[in-house]
């Protein structure tokens, strides 16, 4: 009954809600000699022009795959998978969001589905990490879990492979929003932690880093002479490589590799504003990995009295990802940190005033009785 419902344009989309709730029940129910038809049916939905049918179509998918996924042939995968690639774009993120869920439904209930995953999911979903329409949200967050399970679970391909296909556009591209390297960094980050070892890949991205702190004042005067931007292409690069080794950071102890807080703090003085925040953002990160490494160096460099302003976003981001992260505990460094706080709240700047109000509105549960006495 539900098949022949299916295929009635009056009746389909209330049969697909049907057979979701009884996909998502707790029943052990069985399609049997059904379920291969129905989803070659789903597949044929996915390329319906209807907007609402697809919709309702990829959220019923992921149910039933996620129960008689185990039962379902190769050539009911190849269609789903086949017709998903071409709903990930960035014209639609939700839409992109629930079919990049199918394809790591797909993966997680049969592994040798992995093949059709690359080769006609992945490249999609790699173009979308590099648009500059993702925003951090659903879409994201489907698409690192399927560069997580493409990472895991593939043999053809690697995570050194993935970071290249995700970098190489950025740097080709030159000016890029905030936002894109923002998510491309996360994607890479994410590779990067489901692979084996992620040495390499910070090693890559520092070298990156110090390679344009030799040349930025160079290239400057060459893109001025010439009327060009010629250094937009480094600038995305340096910023991308920053924002990476702090999302791995954040997750990962980065305390073993020699010279990196010294790269990161030189980039804090760069003359770009770009870079400058980028660094900035890298150093706060990545010490949440290694709070008790990381933290002296940022309070050392904040008692110099240079980049104050850097240093304090710095300090802002580990006390935002703590605050995200329930597991994770500030108050064992709030002796040491209050008092920076404290004495910068009366610094002649106002941007450095307003950072330090901003640090202490984030952990105000924590510092409010400190405050109050010393106030």
């Amino acid at each position: 009954m539900l098949q022949t419902r299916l295929r009635n344009e009056v009746t389909r989309i209330a049969t697909l809600n049907a057979l979701r709730r009884i996909a998502e029940s707790p029943l052990d129910t069985n399609m049997g000699q059904y379920l291969n038809d129905t989803v070659e049916c789903l597949a044929t939905f996915m390329r319906q022009s209807m907007r609402t049918l697809k919709l309702t179509t990829l959220v019923t998918t992921n149910a039933v795959i996620n129960k008689w996924g185990r039962d379902v042939n190769e050539n009911g995968y190849t269609a789903l998978i086949t017709n998903v690639g071409s709903l990930v774009h960035e014209k639609d993120l939700h839409m992109s969001h629930l079919a990049l869920k199918v394809a790591v439904s797909c993966v997680t209930a049969n592994a040798s589905n992995d093949s059709n995953i690359q080769q006609y999911v992945l490249q999609p979903a790699l173009t979308l990490a590099c648009s500059s329409l993702l925003q951090e949200g659903p879409a994201l967050l489907s698409l690192l879990d399927l560069l997580s399970s493409v990472v895991n679970g593939s043999t053809s391909i690697n995570s050194d492979q993935l970071r290249d296909s995700l970098v190489q556009p950025i740097e080709k591209q030159g000016n890029v929003p905030r936002q894109t390297i923002v998510c491309v960094s996360k994607c890479v980050a994410k590779c990067a932690v489901a692979g084996s070892d992620q040495s390499s890949t910070i090693e890559q991205f520092l070298t990156t880093v110090r390679n344009s702190s030799g040349g930025n004042n160079a290239s400057s005067s060459s893109s001025s002479n010439n009327g060009t931007d010629g250094n937009s292409e480094n600038k995305a690069s340096v910023q991308l490589a920053l924002h990476c080794i702090g999302e791995i950071g954040c997750t990962n102890d980065l305390s073993g590799h020699s010279g990196l807080s010294n790269v990161v703090l030189d980039a804090i003085q760069s003359k770009t504003d770009e870079v400058r925040s980028a660094a900035a953002f890298c150093m706060g990160s990545m010490s949440v990995g290694n709070m008790q490494h990381f933290v002296p160096q940022v309070l050392s460099a904040l008692g110099k009295g240079n980049s104050q302003y850097q240093l304090l976003t710095s300090i802002k981001e580990m006390v935002s990802r703590h605050v995200a992260n329930r597991t994770l505990s500030f108050k064992p460094y709030m002796s040491s940190v209050l008092p920076v706080l404290q004495d910068s709240a009366v610094h002649e700047e106002e941007a450095v005033r307003n950072m330090v109000s901003i640090n202490i509105k984030k952990r105000k549960e924590s510092v409010a009785s400190r405050i109050w006495k010393a106030l």
